[in-house]
C-alpha cells in the first residue's frame, strides 16, 4: 500500500460511522454496550478502541480528544474494578497477576493516547483549538501515570528514569502554559463541586511513590493511596518555589527521580519544595483518633473491626515516610552471609512441610532455583469426636498424599530476628508482603517460620526479600469445631455435612520475645473468619487433645491469621481415646493449666 492509499484509509477511518470517538454523542452508547460486571472483558474492548481510533489515526483533532476524555471519564470503573479484584484476590502463589497485566494494558493505552494528543498540541498551529482541553488532558494523563506507578509498586518495581522525565515534562508544560493551578472540575454524585488541578495530580504522584519502601502489601498500598489522595485534596497541599521549612522534600523538574529529602545534598537544578507539615499532622491525628476509637470499644467488638490494628500500624509507617524531619535509622545490625535455603510458601504448604519434615537438601548442580517437590502423607493422624453418642474415630479429611512445593533462594544477610534473601524475580513476585514462609537453611533439619516484610525488585531477574523470623520452636496442630448439644459436644458440620476440620501452627510463648510472650495460633484466614466463640475448638496434637478458645487477633494477612488463645483444659491423646470409648464429654474434663 502506497502513501496515498494509506492516507485514504486513514480518512475513511475518521469518517467511519462506526467510529465511537468521532463525536461526543457516539461515546455514551458505545460505553453502555460494555460488560460492566466484567472489567477484564471491558478493558479488552477499550484497549482495542483506543488503538484503532486514536493510536492509528493521523492527524488527530481536538474533537477526538474531547471524545477520548469522555470515554475516559465514563470508563473509570474498569481500571478501579481490575485493581479491586487484584487486591481482593492477592494470595501467595495466586494467579491474580493476570489482573495486573490487564489493568496495565488499559492504563498504558490511555497513557499512549494522551501522550499523542499532547504531542499534537505542541506541534499544531491551531493551538487555540486545543487549549480548552489542555488542563483536563494533563490531569487525566497524570492520573494514569499515577495508576501505573501504583501497579508497579504492587509488583515491587521502580520507575525507570525515562518515566520520571515524562512526569516532570508534563508539569513543566502546565507551568509554561499557565494552567498548573487551574481548577479542573471533577464532579461526582457524592461531591458535585469536586475539583482538582495539574499541581494536585503531580503532587499525588510524588507522594504515592514515597510509598516505595517494599514493605506494604497490595491491600495496604491501595488503602494508603486512597488516604493520600484524600489528604492532598482536603489539605490543599502544594509545591513552592522557595523552601518553607528546614526539612521536608525537594523535586528537580529536570531530574530523573521523585521526592528527595532536603538533607540529601542536592543544591542545583529546577527545584521545587514541599513542606509536609500539614500532611504529617493529619496522619498523626488519624492514627490517634483510630487508636482512641478502638480503645473505647469492648474487646469483642474491637476484634470484629477488620484489620483495624493493621491500619493503625500502617498510619505509623506513613507518619515516618512523610515526617518533616527524617526519622533515625531503626534497622538492627545485619551480617552478610552466604549459602542457600529451602523456602516453602503459603499457609497450607507451610503446615504440610512443618508436619512431616522431609529429608532433602538443595540440589547440587543443575537449576538450583527450582527445587523439586516432595510428597508427604496425612494418613498418620486421626481426629476424634469426643462427645456423647460417638460411634468411631473420624479419619482426617485431608487427602492422604500431598506435594509441598519449595524454592531455593540465596542467603544475603541475617540479623537477630530476620533473614535477607536474593531470589529470582519471577518467584519473588509470587510472594507478596505478609506471606507466611517456612525456611530451612543449608543442612539444618529445623524449620524456621517467618513473615515476608520487605520485597524489592532490583532488576529484571532478581529481587531482595526480607523475612521476619517469628518462630524456631513450633508445632503443626489439627483443630476441630464442636457445637454444644443436650447429649454433649457434637462436631459442627458444614453444608456438605463434612466436619469443619483444619490445620494450624501452634507457637508456644517465648519470654525472650517482645512480640510473642503469649501462646499463639496461626490459622487459615477463612477458618478464623467462620469461628464462633460460642462453639469451642478442639486442638489435636500427637500427645494431647486440648479444648481452647480463641482470643484477640494479632495479625491478619491474605491467607492466614495470627491469634492468641486460652487453653481451657487438656488430656493425653490416649485418655481422649478412652473417654471417647466411654462416651465422655470434653466439657466434663477438669481444667488443667497447659
Amino acid at each position: 500500500m502506497g502513501i496515498r492509499d494509506l492516507l485514504k484509509s486513514v480518512t475513511r477511518r475518521q469518517d467511519d460511522p462506526k467510529d465511537a470517538l468521532a463525536t461526543l454523542d457516539r461515546v455514551g452508547p458505545w460505553v453502555r454496550g460494555l460488560p460492566r460486571d466484567d472489567p477484564a472483558a471491558a478493558a479488552v474492548s477499550i484497549v482495542s478502541l483506543l488503538h484503532q481510533r486514536v493510536l492509528q489515526v493521523r492527524p488527530l483533532q481536538p474533537e477526538r480528544l474531547a471524545a477520548t476524555l469522555r470515554l475516559d471519564r465514563l470508563t473509570e470503573w474498569a481500571v478501579s474494578g481490575l485493581t479491586t479484584q487484584y487486591v481482593a484476590n492477592a494470595v501467595p502463589g495466586g494467579q491474580e497477576q493476570d489482573l495486573l497485566v490487564e489493568a496495565a494494558e488499559l492504563i498504558s493505552s490511555y497513557t499512549d493516547a494522551y501522550t499523542l494528543f499532547l504531542r499534537q498540541f505542541e506541534e499544531s498551529p491551531r493551538e487555540n483549538a486545543w487549549r480548552p482541553y489542555l488542563a483536563l488532558m494533563l490531569v487525566r494523563l497524570l492520573r494514569f501515570l499515577r495508576a501505573d506507578c501504583k501497579l508497579r509498586l504492587m509488583r515491587y518495581e521502580r520507575w525507570i528514569p525515562a518515566k520520571w522525565r515524562e512526569v516532570h515534562r508534563i508539569f513543566r508544560i502546565a507551568i509554561e502554559h499557565g494552567c498548573a493551578e487551574e481548577r479542573v472540575k471533577m464532579a461526582t454524585r457524592a461531591d458535585p463541586e469536586a475539583w482538582t488541578s495539574v499541581m494536585r495530580e503531580y503532587l499525588d504522584v510524588m507522594l504515592l511513590h514515597r510509598l516505595d519502601s517494599g514493605n506494604l502489601s497490595s491491600f495496604e498500598l491501595e488503602w494508603a493511596a486512597r488516604r493520600l489522595t484524600g489528604w492532598v485534596e482536603a489539605l490543599d497541599l502544594r509545591l513552592t518555589a522557595e523552601p518553607q521549612t528546614s526539612g521536608g522534600f525537594i523535586v528537580d523538574l529536570d531530574g530523573t527521580a521523585g521526592f528527595e529529602r532536603r538533607d540529601s545534598g542536592r543544591q542545583s537544578g529546577h527545584l521545587l519544595y514541599f513542606n509536609p507539615g500539614a500532611l504529617e499532622a493529619a496522619i498523626d491525628k488519624a492514627k490517634i483518633e483510630m487508636e482512641a476509637r478502638l480503645a473505647k470499644l469492648p474487646s469483642s467488638e474491637r476484634e470484629r473491626i477488620l484489620d483495624a490494628g493493621t491500619r493503625v500500624a500502617l498510619l505509623g509507617k506513613l507518619f515516618e515516610r512523610f515526617a518533616v524531619e527524617a526519622p533515625g535509622n531503626k534497622r538492627v545490625s545485619r551480617t552478610n552471609v552466604q549459602g542457600q535455603a529451602r523456602v516453602v510458601l503459603g499457609m497450607e504448604q507451610v503446615c504440610l512441610a512443618v508436619k512431616h519434615r522431609p529429608d532433602f537438601l538443595p540440589q547440587r548442580g543443575g537449576d538450583t532455583n527450582h527445587g523439586p517437590g516432595f510428597t508427604v502423607s496425612f494418613g498418620d493422624t486421626l481426629q476424634f469426636q469426643i462427645g456423647k453418642g460417638s460411634a468411631s474415630p473420624i479419619p482426617s479429611l485431608i487427602p492422604v498424599g500431598r506435594t509441598v512445593e519449595s524454592m531455593v533462594w540465596q542467603l544475603h544477610d541475617r540479623s537477630s530476628d530476620g533473614i535477607g534473601f536474593l531470589a529470582p524475580a519471577q518467584q519473588a513476585l509470587r510472594v507478596p508482603v505478609g506471606s507466611l514462609v517456612a525456611i530451612r537453611i543449608g543442612e539444618e533439619r529445623q524449620w524456621v517460620i517467618g513473615i515476608v516484610r520487605r520485597l524489592r525488585q532490583i532488576g529484571a531477574r532478581e529481587a531482595t526479600v526480607g523475612v521476619e523470623v517469628i518462630a524456631r520452636n513450633l508445632l503443626q496442630v489439627q483443630l476441630q469445631a464442636f457445637t454444644p448439644t443436650e447429649g454433649g459436644l457434637v462436631e459442627t458440620e458444614t453444608v456438605s455435612t463434612n466436619p469443619r476440620n483444619f490445620y494450624g501452627l501452634y507457637l508456644p510463648a517465648d519470654e525472650r520475645s517482645s512480640k510473642r510472650w503469649h501462646k499463639t495460633l496461626i490459622l487459615p484466614r477463612d477458618a478464623y473468619s467462620s469461628y464462633d466463640p460460642e462453639h469451642p475448638l478442639t486442638l489435636v496434637t500427637e500427645k494431647y487433645v486440648y479444648s481452647i478458645s480463641l482470643r484477640r487477633p494479632l495479625e491478619r494477612q491474605a491467607d492466614w491469621v495470627s491469634v492468641s488463645l486460652e487453653i481451657r483444659n487438656r488430656r493425653p491423646t490416649n485418655q481422649a481415646e478412652a473417654a471417647y470409648a466411654e462416651g465422655d464429654s470434653v466439657s466434663q474434663a477438669p481444667r488443667e493449666k497447659a
